[in-house]
């Protein structure tokens, strides 16, 4: 047997990524499938993609229809696709042989062209490559469709970047500006940005782009176009307005414990979990389950001692508010709270609070305190986190104070500038550290960009943002007159950016050599 195995043609679900199907939106993430088989079985099945350059697969090239690829091609990535049997529950007989579905999923990809193909081995070493598709993504959830303008993402929150995107054909500027500018600001048109930015022109999507970094306190993004020449386009007088919530990324109540958060204190069974993510206190301990409820206390300062709640037996330190789980039934809800809450329980009581409106203002610290009691009225204090003096009280020393991040990550190092084709490749060290030295956990990283090298970065010059360490920019329009000088920023959970003192992470060496 040398001959490889059988692939069915790939297919890929849905069929337009970032488009609309039926006017639909689909999401930009996209699973490939096929069906394999082999007579010696098949041994590895794999998904191969790679980005196209510039978003255009040119008829005077072969760079997108061959495996070797060229300039105008990155490098083929790799994805195992997981294989799985096909019932024939409507064939009668059953089939003796039949193929088995191989599937992966590409993610993470945004206004990009894709190649891929299907590559499978049988047992003996034997390959076989299925034909290589194309396919254009466009946004998560958004199409351009016939509007004038749209954003991405369609229900941003503060602290996070906004794209934003303008058909001025579609628009009422006149035909032909070139550039359009935008005139924005957040919040019913605070802090608006002066003069106003330019925006950038993505011809795969005939549509103008510009990237806009809401600030954490941003209740609405507000904007108009313009030709600065005095035409105006402003939504026939509503102008454009963007409702922004929350500050950071919101935590999920599901009963399962949050990746982000840290154990804060222990005692006995009980351990008690905190996060902080700007606006939001998150806190969680094991689920009550009969014979025991239990709370969660949070206090800006601990105070006077009073009876514990419902009806439990002894007292407990003055808090601010508390959630409760009841162990019979599985009921949680806080209390006494000021702030939007949230709250559920499974494996683990988990809840979140806005300490803005709790407290009227981000303190730099809350104290925190978990029990168990028996579940009838009277019922004692049978455990606590942090573990107490067993006198069946919970004082004020009995709650753990829990700081929330204020310090910023670390500046960004060892950035590099690398050039594939018509796009430019930049990657970064890891930030783990903040500026004090303790460890740090980044969310995200900003991409900055500009002419100047000692440019201040501002939303102007945000190409965007990423988890990863390294980003492509493929809205580079290369000059031999012109230089370009990138910088990124670190951002954590709580909002906090890198600072970019003394040029840290700049990568001011002219591309003269990249042109």
């Amino acid at each position: 047997d040398n001959v490889g195995p059988t692939v069915f043609p790939p297919q890929r679900e849905p069929y337009n990524p970032g488009g609309n199907e039926f006017g639909i939106a689909q999401p930009a993430d996209f699973t490939v499938w096929t069906l394999v088989y082999d007579l010696s079985g098949v041994a590895a099945c794999s998904l191969k993609y790679r980005v196209d350059a510039d978003g255009v697969n040119s008829v005077s090239s072969h760079d997108n229809e061959t495996y070797a690829g060229g300039a105008e091609v990155g490098s083929w990535q790799s994805l195992a696709m997981s294989g799985s049997d096909l019932p024939a529950s409507l064939t009668d007989p059953q089939p003796i042989y039949r193929a088995r579905l191989y599937q992966a999923e590409i993610a993470g990809q945004e206004e990009v062209l894709l190649d891929y193909y299907v590559e499978a081995t049988d047992s003996l070493g034997n390959p076989t490559r299925s034909i290589i598709n194309h396919v254009y993504v466009g946004l998560a959830g958004s199409s351009p469709g016939d509007t004038v303008a749209y954003w991405h993402p369609q229900e941003p929150e503060a602290g996070d970047t906004l794209a934003i995107y303008y058909d001025p054909v579609a628009g009422a500027l006149p035909d032909g500006t070139d550039p359009v500018y935008i005139h924005i600001g957040h919040s019913g048109w605070q802090e608006i940005i002066t003069p106003d930015p330019a925006m950038t022109y993505r011809p795969t999507i005939e549509y103008w782009k510009y990237v806009y970094d809401i600030p954490t306190g941003a209740t609405s993004v507000d904007f108009v176009f313009t030709d600065g020449l005095g035409n105006w386009d402003n939504n026939n007088g509503q102008d454009w307005h963007v409702t922004v919530t929350g500050g950071g990324s919101s935590y999920v109540m599901d009963g399962n414990l949050d990746a982000g958060a840290v154990q804060v204190a222990t005692g006995g069974d009980m351990d008690l979990w905190a996060g902080f993510n700007g606006t939001q206190l998150y806190v969680a301990t094991q689920a009550a389950s009969s014979p025991d409820d239990r709370f969660i206390f949070v206090a800006q300062a601990p105070g006077n001692m009073r009876g514990a709640p419902w009806a439990k037996s002894g007292q407990v330190a003055d808090w601010d508010a508390y959630l409760a789980n009841e162990g019979l039934n599985g009921y949680n809800a806080w209390y006494d709270k000021e702030g939007t809450a949230h709250s559920a329980a499974g494996a683990y009581l988990e809840g979140s609070l806005d300490l803005q409106g709790e407290f009227g203002s981000i303190p730099s610290s809350v104290w925190l305190a978990a029990t168990s009691y028996g579940t009838a009225d009277g019922g004692a204090l049978l455990d606590q986190a942090p573990a107490g003096d067993g006198d069946g009280h919970v004082e004020a020393d009995e709650y753990v104070e829990y700081f929330l991040d204020a310090v910023p990550p670390a500046a960004v190092t060892d950035l590099t500038v690398s050039l594939a084709g018509n796009l430019l490749l930049l990657q970064w060290a890891a930030v783990t550290t903040d500026t004090a030295g303790g460890s740090e956990s980044i969310q995200y990283y900003v991409i900055y960009r500009d002419e100047a090298p000692d440019f201040a970065p501002t939303a102007a010059e945000s190409l965007g943002s990423t988890p990863a360490t390294g980003f492509a920019d493929s809205s580079v329009f290369f000059s031999p007159m012109v230089n370009f000088y990138y910088l990124v920023r670190a951002v954590d959970a709580t909002g906090n950016k890198s600072s970019d003192s003394g040029r840290v992470g700049e990568f001011d060496r002219e591309l003269s050599a990249l042109k």
